[in-house]
């Protein structure tokens, strides 16, 4: 008789019934206009974004969750561009929804509103590009957000494997296929870290 398998960790929620996290790009307005930029970001607003009564909704879905609601990380393009960011964070504090919130480091980022964030109940801010933005040159400062994003990437490639194979109980695949995507990935990075650095258009 086999002794019964020990629990090495205990879930706080199955990830099968709710998420860990929820991003939501709340809008593609940005005075910045980053290569890689997943949003696509354009100078101004669209009139077809959520407004707030529907934004406020979207975190009402997200509380319904129950608890411990996922996080819900408000980013964009530039989510200071929204007039109620403020707003929202406070509204997620009151439904039970942890907020963050992840700026681009546009000038619409000031300690006022940092501060006015904080006092609605933001968990988190993404302020290391912010500051790194402001006091870099701007090949600079695109070298440092890229290597951060190379570092999320690679976090997300390796973190994304073990929780698929620990929570749908899955073998381990085979370390050499994880070993190339981890490679193709940070050659990837590399690539674009050189011809931002050295002004480079052809790998950029």
């Amino acid at each position: 008789m086999s002794a019964a398998v020990q629990a090495i960790r205990r879930q706080r929620h199955d990830a099968r019934e709710r998420p860990f996290i929820v991003i939501w790009e709340s809008t593609r307005a940005c005075p910045l206009a980053c290569l890689h930029c997943r949003a696509e970001a354009v100078p101004d607003r669209d009139r077809r974004e959520l407004d707030t009564a529907a934004a406020k909704n979207l975190l009402d879905q997200v509380a319904a969750f129950g608890q411990p609601a996922p996080l819900f990380v408000i980013t964009g393009g530039d989510p200071f561009q929204r007039p109620d960011l403020t707003e929202l964070t406070a509204y997620g504090r009151e439904v039970g929804v942890r907020v963050a919130v992840s700026p681009s480091g546009t000038p619409t980022l000031t300690a006022e509103r940092l501060r006015d964030l904080q006092s609605a109940g933001a968990v988190g801010l993404s302020l290391l590009s912010a500051t790194a933005q402001q006091t870099l040159p701007v090949a600079r400062w695109l070298a440092i957000h890229l290597f951060l994003l190379g570092a999320a990437t690679t976090a997300i490639v390796v973190w994304s494997e073990h929780f698929a194979v620990a929570m749908l109980h899955a073998p381990q695949p085979d370390r050499r296929w994880s070993n190339a995507r981890l490679a193709g990935v940070n050659t990837g990075v590399v690539g674009v870290l050189t011809g931002v650095w050295a002004d480079l258009p052809a790998l950029r």
